[in-house]
């Protein structure tokens, strides 16, 4: 940290607990009050690195009014930075302690409402330039990221299957078609979930949105809603996308029917990306935590692909059923 013009000296340092990112970060006490210090390594030769991403996205965000770290320090270069602490209650955990289902609703209805912000504030002020691992999310994005992510981290990987990408087609063509299908001025942030949001002093605090690209609003709203660290009730879910809808159909410039066959899609996607990323992370990384929220990450899936809109995606369908009993002898 010192080479970024931060030294720990009067400080009391711990290192903090993460989560996928190999990135490391410390809390840092003090009589003047606390802190958090990202320590992330730049990549050799990258043009644009996380970093830069971090620093850029970051800045936007906070100049939008939108609720993320200030920043105390910011050397990308470096691959240090120095920023406002915003606690160690995630939405996750803040929710789960509501005891309530008005109290859990009015809880994410505010969320939704930042959600809206962002979707409608940083589109007039996102630069490709800032972005470090792909600037939109588009039909090769989802195919290569997403969908043979979930076949080779997932499917070959984690239940020890043995297929090629020709076994799902033509579904993941049609997946990755649709889903990654252009929209003018739209950004997602890519992981927008309970654990990336925080509650500090009784107000929303926004992390890890240096992935943030141009792509599909409707992204960032799956991945609030079927986020398996929470297993919201699918009728709130149902709630929250038409609140979602309300507050957003006079920038979406769609109408309500091809919203929701978007959300459909994009969803789906979303599910199957959060398989491979368990896997991956569980098994590859050996982090195990993840693979303990892939039963209920499972049951979300199967339960999707059974909406009719799925119809046209008969041997990703039929692999899920075939697989349910190997999925049942690991749970």
């Amino acid at each position: 940290m010192a080479s970024g013009g931060f030294a720990t000296s009067g400080w009391r340092v711990s290192l903090l607990q993460g989560d996928g990112s190999d990135r490391r970060f410390y809390r840092l006490e003090g009589r003047s009050g606390r802190l958090i210090a990202l320590v992330s390594p730049r990549r050799p030769g990258a043009a644009v690195d996380e970093n830069d991403s971090y620093a850029a996205i970051g800045g936007l965000l906070r100049r939008t009014g939108l609720p993320v770290p200030r920043f105390h320090l910011a050397a990308p270069e470096a691959g240090c930075f120095l920023m406002e602490d915003l606690g160690n209650l995630h939405l996750q955990s803040f929710a789960t302690r509501l005891g309530s289902p008005t109290r859990l609703e009015q809880a994410y209805r505010a969320v939704i409402r930042m959600l809206l912000r962002l979707h409608r504030r940083v589109p007039a002020r996102f630069s490709s330039e800032f972005c470090f691992d792909g600037a939109v999310y588009n039909a090769e994005f989802v195919f290569n990221r997403e969908l043979e992510y979930f076949r080779t981290a997932f499917v070959n990987g984690y239940l020890g299957g043995a297929l090629n990408a020709a076994d799902f087609q033509p579904d993941f063509d049609r997946i990755a078609d649709q889903a990654g299908r252009h929209r003018s001025g739209q950004v997602l942030h890519r992981d927008f979930q309970s654990r990336n949001l925080m509650v500090y002093r009784g107000r929303l605090g926004l992390l890890d949105f240096q992935g943030m690209r141009w792509g599909p609003a409707t992204y960032d709203l799956a991945s609030l809603l079927l986020d398996p660290y929470m297993a919201l009730p699918d009728p709130l879910q149902d709630r929250l996308v038409d609140y979602y809808w309300r507050g957003a159909s006079g920038f979406l410039q769609c109408d309500h029917q091809t919203f929701i066959r978007d959300y459909e899609m994009v969803r789906l996607c979303r599910h199957l990306q959060v398989l491979g990323a368990f896997a991956f992370l569980g098994q590859v990384k050996g982090k195990a935590l993840f693979l303990d929220f892939i039963p209920t990450a499972w049951r979300r899936l199967t339960a999707w692909l059974d909406r009719p809109f799925a119809a046209s995606l008969p041997r990703l369908r039929q692999w899920t059923a075939d697989s349910e009993k190997r999925i049942s002898n690991i749970e």
